[in-house]
């Protein structure tokens, strides 16, 4: 089962950079969905905007975890949990 408890507590504890990181987050999907929206007006190569909204999907998903584990090893002495 899962305790949300301990969730708002790590929330609480870092919170400047945890708004951070989704603000970050938040950033990362709106640039996402703006590329997306651009590459629909270029389908002259009709494989092209699939494949570079697909890698830049896969580059968001990498930054967005690395981010949130930085976050994460940061504050690791603060949230005490592993």
């Amino acid at each position: 089962m899962f305790n949300p408890i301990p969730l708002m507590r790590a929330i609480w504890l870092t919170l400047p950079d945890y708004f951070m990181t989704c603000l970050f987050c938040a950033l990362m999907i709106g640039l996402s969905l703006g590329l997306n929206i651009l590459l629909a007006y270029g389908d002259h190569i009709p494989i092209l905007p699939s494949l570079v909204s697909w890698f830049f999907n896969l580059y968001l998903i990498t930054t967005l975890m690395r981010s949130f584990g930085l976050l994460y090893r940061f504050n690791h002495d603060r949230l005490q949990w592993y």
